[in-house]
């Protein structure tokens, strides 16, 4: 568990994070999505990832699997006129959303210069190539959480918990890194008066009791001047 006084003070981590490919939310603000980046109210972009790398982990696709990750597809010299149509309303039909999806179908829909192959084998630059322009981005995260830990990785919650003191009441962590830096509100408050004082210091209490075995405090560079800290 990773902790700041501030939210704004994680961006740096939240950044590292993402570009090394390493899995974190915060599972007491799932509402925060900065927080959750694998998790959304509806199909999360790694859910739909996971549906696609099945056609090669079970070898085969279930027709709503399929058209989770079908529709990020560009259509454009990847899919006859009409595929998504077709898929869309078959995934909603009860009599063909339970049966493994039969690859002539799929033959059917795609253009042959599209490899299909390609998608059988679960190749993540085949589905990059052929993702919508406008999802690309998006999806750079899980695929790097895919590339570096395996998909199973998109498929358990993260063990990597990241978010303020506040955020966390009531959770626990084997590890937790607190980090002390104040805002120079929360640093004016702490300052002023005695409640302030009170509040800051039952703050680091909440923080640092999360933890089940390990407490690291992290210093800071600038901490004897108590306006700007720096970690």
């Amino acid at each position: 568990m990773f902790l700041g006084t501030c939210s704004y003070m994680l961006d740096p981590l939240k950044t590292y994070f993402k570009k090394e490919g390493i899995p974190f939310h915060n599972p007491y603000r799932r509402k925060r999505g900065d927080w959750n980046p694998l998790h959304t109210s509806g199909t999360s972009m790694a859910e739909r990832l996971q549906r696609f790398l099945l056609g090669h982990t079970r070898g085969y696709w279930l027709m709503p699997e399929l058209w989770d990750w079908m529709q990020l597809i560009q259509s454009k010299g990847t899919l006859v006129r009409g595929a998504k149509s077709e898929v869309r309303d078959s995934a909603k039909n009860e009599h063909m959303m339970f049966d493994p999806v039969p690859r002539s179908f799929l033959e059917m829909l795609f253009e042959e210069t599209a490899d299909l192959e390609a998608a059988y084998q679960g190749d993540l630059p085949w589905f990059i190539q052929h993702t919508l322009s406008s999802k690309q981005k998006t999806l750079r995260y899980p695929k790097r959480i895919a590339e570096r830990f395996g998909v199973q990785a998109l498929q358990h919650d993260p063990q990597i918990i990241l978010g303020t003191g506040h955020s966390v009441k009531g959770g626990e962590a084997d590890v937790v890194y607190v980090f002390p830096d104040l805002s120079r509100a929360f640093y004016v408050d702490y300052k002023k008066d005695k409640r302030g004082h009170d509040a800051i210091i039952r703050l680091f209490y909440v923080m640092m009791t999360r933890a089940k075995e390990s407490l690291i405090l992290a210093t800071s560079e600038r901490l004897q001047m108590g306006v700007e800290w720096r970690i």
